[in-house]
């Protein structure tokens, strides 16, 4: 197996693989990302991703994923950042949560690897959720 660390942020992707780190935009498609990745891996069948759920700026990597049949493993943001804590790791950039994230391979259930399964019931309804609150911001203030 080949684990990929990935630290998603709102604008970027930052990738570790376990010997260089590298960078690409959070846009739909991710199309920059997956030319390297046909590049260094001629099939996706041996390959891991890990990575937070950071809400909706995950969405596109966990499609992608979906989309090209790869394997991921879905991090919670609380396990990544008391697994750093207990490796010592005080820095905190995109860079070195990617590297730490890519460690914490030798702790996931083999069984918890699963290709994601995009629910698109779900994904409209989310869409109608975020474009109600955003035409009515009011409902988010709490008075």
């Amino acid at each position: 197996m080949y684990y990929i660390g990935i630290d998603v942020s709102k604008k970027s992707l930052s990738v570790y693989d376990g010997k260089i780190s590298l960078e690409f935009e959070n846009v739909a498609g991710l199309k920059p990302f997956y030319r390297y990745l046909k590049r260094h891996y001629k099939d996706f069948d041996n390959l891991v991703f890990i990575f937070e759920t950071t809400g909706i700026y995950s969405d596109s990597l966990r499609e992608f994923c979906a989309t090209h049949q790869i394997k991921t493993y879905i991090l919670n943001p609380k396990q990544s950042h008391n697994f750093a804590k207990s490796l010592g790791v005080r820095s905190k950039t995109d860079k070195i949560d990617a590297r730490v994230i890519w460690r914490y391979q030798s702790l996931i259930p083999k069984d918890r690897i699963q290709i994601p399964a995009i629910d698109q019931e779900v994904k409209m309804l989310a869409s109608y959720l975020t474009n109600y609150m955003y035409r009515n911001p009011c409902l988010l203030c709490l008075q």
